[in-house]
């Protein structure tokens, strides 16, 4: 599998690197066969990871959990217009719970993601779900990374053994 993990605080001061989505990263890059990170940085760093996504990026994986002020165009929509056969996964930061189910479903849909991540937290620290558009359910509340990991990469997997059938209307 072919990654592209961009990840972290995004803005004019430099951004900020996510310590979690570090984590992340070095337990997901054995699972590929390429691999890239961009954690933090500018708004120019960020949307020189998107103008990155090569067009045949087809057997590809976009993870994109950036988090980029509120002021500033939400370039993920852009993902699937550079590259509509990646797969894509997002996120939603959901630490204050103020999200319902339904709104982390439209979200995903909004953004053509294949996979959505929703971030709360837990006493122990920070805990990931994982969803599709459909609001199916792979994974709640896990504070283990190694589990985010085994499920995201187990459903990335399935997802790109998938061949999507072209559709017509019968009327």
């Amino acid at each position: 599998m072919n990654l592209l993990f961009v990840a972290g605080t995004f803005n004019v001061d430099g951004g900020k690197p996510s310590g979690y989505a570090r984590k992340l990263a070095e337990v997901l890059r054995p699972h590929c066969d390429q691999f890239r990170l961009v954690n933090g940085g500018t708004w120019a760093t960020v949307n020189d990871a998107l103008s990155s996504i090569p067009v045949n990026f087809a057997d590809g994986v976009v993870i994109w959990f950036a988090d980029v002020p509120n002021d500033k165009p939400k370039i993920v929509r852009d993902i699937k217009k550079i590259c509509p056969t990646c797969i894509l996964v997002t996120s939603k930061n959901n630490m204050e719970g103020k999200y319902t189910k339904l709104d982390l479903i439209s979200r995903a849909l909004q953004t053509k993601s294949n996979l959505l991540v929703e971030f709360t937290k837990k006493e122990e620290g920070f805990a990931a779900s994982i969803l599709d558009p459909l609001g199916n359910g792979y994974l709640e509340n896990s504070t283990d990374i190694n589990s985010v990991v085994r499920v995201l990469v187990g459903r990335l997997n399935q997802l790109s053994g998938f061949t999507r059938m072209q559709s017509r209307s019968l009327g």
